[in-house]
């Protein structure tokens, strides 16, 4: 019992741990500026991107025109192949680079994807949302209003749909969507909004966006005054009766057990009737799981398509 409970209090206490040392350094908090925005149904309706050709591996960037103006996104391409049945498309946490690949990048992408270990009979598609193509301080320089958030996840969504619709339909292979922390929430929100892609693989995430900042340790990162309107960061970030609506048994989550920034029990809440995976993990430890997120994602491919 008592090496359950220390086990517990090191993967709960290195997320609160990592969220104080971000706290120190934070140029921003999340929304000092504003937290007025429209639902994620406007922003998704609103947010225009045109897919480009894509016939090789490597970077592609896109512009997409929103509510908040023109805000820039990009995926990568890799192991394309015209033999691969199925295609992967994959979506980032909040604040990594995917776009940087060396040893010390900050990118679950490559280390999930692209390490020794794995071999992926699929085509590989790495999403990066806006503000996460160059460096933290972007990043951190936009989070101060809400409408960007809100914007960037709909450019997120309506970009994996389209190369949902480019794969399944156009190739003709099967599509895997599958995110982890913001990325899995932004799953989430394509399967609740749109629910073309054949399976998806969220991870340490749920529909309860909202939570991570008004009772997860992101809370600390959260300005005081957004605190005070908890009741509108509910309603324009929390999608659960929507996602609810979505009956497709389609959806194979992960969470963590001690996961201090996403609340296992809260989101848990979100996939009643569902099988979900559960790391004895928080959410640093669980993300670092590099090797374990990979056989989530694989095995849930091969038993599923």
């Amino acid at each position: 019992m008592a090496s359950e409970s220390l086990k517990t209090n090191f993967h709960s206490l290195l997320d609160e741990l990592v969220v104080i040392l971000a706290a120190l350094t934070l140029r921003k908090k999340y929304f000092s500026e504003s937290i007025d925005t429209p639902p994620f149904h406007r922003h998704l309706a609103s947010t225009s991107i045109t897919l480009p050709p894509i016939g090789e591996n490597g970077l592609y960037y896109v512009k997409a025109d929103t509510l908040v103006g023109k805000l820039q996104a990009g995926f990568f391409v890799a192991n394309l192949k015209k033999e691969n049945l199925h295609t992967i498309i994959y979506h980032h946490g909040s604040a990594e680079r995917p776009f940087e690949f060396g040893r010390l990048g900050r990118n679950t992408f490559t280390n999930i994807f692209l390490s020794k270990n794995a071999t992926i009979n699929a085509n590989l598609i790495a999403i990066c949302a806006p503000f996460h193509d160059s460096t933290l301080e972007t990043y951190e320089e936009n989070i101060g209003r809400l409408s960007n958030l809100t914007a960037m996840v709909a450019v997120s969504v309506k970009l994996i749909n389209l190369i949902v619709q480019y794969f399944g339909e156009t190739q003709k292979t099967k599509v895997a969507v599958a995110g982890i922390s913001l990325g899995g929430f932004v799953a989430n929100l394509h399967r609740t909004y749109y629910n073309t892609a054949d399976v998806y693989i969220p991870m340490l995430a749920g529909a309860a966006l909202d939570d991570v900042f008004l009772n997860g340790e992101f809370r600390k990162l959260t300005d005081e005054s957004a605190l005070a309107r908890a009741s509108v960061l509910t309603e324009r970030l929390n999608f659960e009766k929507e996602f609810t609506r979505i009956e497709t048994r389609n959806i194979f989550p992960l969470l963590a057990r001690y996961d201090r920034i996403v609340l296992y029990e809260r989101q848990r809440q979100c996939y009643i009737g569902y099988q979900v995976k559960v790391l004895n993990k928080g959410h640093i430890t669980g993300a670092l799981s590099f090797n374990t997120l990979r056989e989530h994602i694989l095995q849930t491919i091969e038993t599923c398509l």
